[in-house]
């Protein structure tokens, strides 16, 4: 086995990770107030299609 590839998967997973944070971010600095808990629902699918790959 390389040993480059854990540290592939490491980096793969923190760039997921970042792009999810700053979509997220993104999407609740546009929101209005009162759609927060929208954009959260929103988000949820992502979450858990991020973390069905993971597994």
């Amino acid at each position: 086995m390389s040993t480059y590839l854990p540290v592939a998967l490491v980096l793969v997973c923190i760039g997921c990770f970042g792009m999810f944070t700053f979509i997220a971010c993104t999407a609740l600095r546009r929101a209005q107030p009162h759609a927060v808990p929208d954009v959260l629902r929103a988000l949820v699918p992502l979450i858990r299609a991020m973390l069905r790959r993971r597994s």
